[in-house]
């Protein structure tokens, strides 16, 4: 059977499987904190609108889906579930031409395995969307690089590639970076080729100025966006120090496992001399227009740009899941890393083979490991909400009275999403916390017995229990 072949059917049967996986959670998780916040936004116009909670595209289209298929977990999460679709066929296409299997599963393993990603597949949050529409402006980003094209072939990348950038900015505004980066490069392929003057066509720039004037224009409604946001003091999520973004994305893509430490250690120092080994790599073989040197080219100015926006304007560096935007660009440096040292370096393909092997090994194993129906990562507390509210709803009397319900602050957005959506007999709860006079208590980290009340609920992995009233 040909590598082609094998390639393709490599890239089937992992896609239709990691999509049925991706379905299966976002049918069955409960909705989480974050979630539940965006959902109040089109159910009451609340003040998370004005918030970084509401990622335009995705709470428009958490609308449009409940105008359609009603009110659920599933149909809020649908526009993230068909994201993975869009995702997995940007990077199918960024592939294509690669024909060492070994380095195909590295990819694959990097991009597609990372298990605090894939949660956001899952999610109605505009995590998922924003990935999605990235790694589909990178296939147009990648696809000719800085070699000589058309200016026809040129302005169709730069257009097609702008467009899913915008998408992604839209759906999450922690693509601002990527987008500038993105649009930078376009710009110096132009400049690069107008310069060389081989191809008359570039002479003629109008239609590259109307492109430029129309993708200026996200950058400059974003920035205006992320000012407001500035003002009422939303920016704050994120980190002063980059050694924590970096160690972030790291305990991140662990699924925060316990690992050993050396392991850790080995990864981080790879990850903070990626850049530095890559640019070695082309410099020495003089490879400046291929994939590899504009991957590197876009991580590079990506990264500039949360320096100088930290240094200028105070703005925290990326933290926990703003850091997982480097996780698919990490992947695809590393998978044309490997291919270069197999073109140039032949004496040590065979240890690089192996080296790719075992990494992917790894990577697969611990996918599997972290692979769950029950929970995500980052709102692992919400866990078992639904459940709760479901014994709520199938046990609260339905006398024509509604009862009360207290919690800690984290459940409320939550608890308050399934009051909505199955239209309980419960009045809404609120933030103040644990209130000892309510008909139930969802409660965490706290197992003393209180008069008046019986566990009826207790889980071991979130510490909490729900509380019922005696009757």
């Amino acid at each position: 059977m040909e590598n082609k072949t094998i390639k393709n059917l490599l890239f089937i049967t992992s896609g239709l499987l990691l999509f049925a996986y991706i379905i299966w959670r976002a049918y069955s998780l409960s909705f989480t904190h974050d979630e539940s916040l965006t959902y109040s936004i089109i159910s009451e116009n609340s003040f998370w609108k004005c918030t970084t909670n509401n990622h335009f595209l995705n709470t428009h289209l958490i609308e449009l889906c409940q105008n359609i298929f009603g009110k659920s977990e599933f149909s809020f999460r649908i526009p993230n579930v068909l994201a993975f679709v869009l995702y997995f066929m940007g990077f199918f296409y960024i592939m294509k031409p690669v024909k060492n299997l070994s380095i195909v599963v590295l990819g694959m393993a990097i991009v597609l395995l990372n298990p605090f990603l894939m949660d956001f597949f899952s999610l109605a949050r505009g995590y998922g969307l924003s990935f999605a529409f990235m790694m589909l402006s990178m296939y147009f980003l990648l696809r000719d690089s800085f070699k000589e094209v058309s200016y026809r072939r040129y302005l169709f990348n730069f257009g097609f590639s702008m467009m899913w950038a915008a998408l992604s900015l839209y759906s999450n505004f922690g693509a601002m970076n990527y987008y500038i980066a993105c649009f930078g490069i376009f710009v110096a392929a132009y400049l690069f080729q107008y310069l060389k003057k081989t191809d008359i066509s570039y002479r003629k720039p109008l239609y590259f100025i109307i492109l430029v004037v129309i993708f200026i224009l996200p950058v400059i409604l974003g920035m205006n966006r992320l000012f407001i946001l500035e003002a009422r003091n939303e920016l704050y999520h994120g980190t002063n120090n980059f050694h924590h973004t970096i160690n972030s994305f790291i305990y991140g893509s662990f699924y925060w496992h316990q690992y050993p430490h050396w392991l850790f250690i080995s990864i981080k120092y790879l990850l903070i001399f990626l850049i530095p080994a890559g640019t070695l790599l082309v410099v020495l073989k003089k490879d400046y227009f291929g994939k590899l040197s504009v991957s590197l080219l876009l991580l590079s100015m990506i990264l500039l740009g949360f320096f100088l926006e930290f240094f200028l304007f105070h703005a925290n560096y990326p933290w926990e899941r703003t850091t997982l935007f480097f996780a698919p660009i990490i992947g695809i440096i590393a998978v044309f890393m490997a291919l270069h040292v197999n073109q140039y370096y032949a004496p040590i393909a065979k240890i690089n083979s192996l080296i790719v092997t075992v990494v992917s090994v790894c990577l697969i194993v611990h996918f599997l490991i972290c692979a769950n129906l029950t929970y995500t990562q980052t709102w692992k507390y919400d866990s078992h909400t639904k459940e709760v509210m479901k014994y709520v709803k199938d046990n609260i009397p339905r006398d024509g009275n509604k009862r009360t319900i207290s919690n800690e602050w984290l459940f409320e957005p939550t608890i308050n999403f399934y009051i909505n959506i199955w239209d309980l007999p419960l009045h809404k709860t609120d933030r103040s916390g644990v209130n000892l006079n309510t008909d139930y208590i969802y409660r965490v980290n706290n197992f003393d017995e209180w008069e008046g009340y019986r566990v009826v609920k207790s889980f071991v992995n979130t510490r909490s229990e729900l509380l019922e009233t005696v009757k």
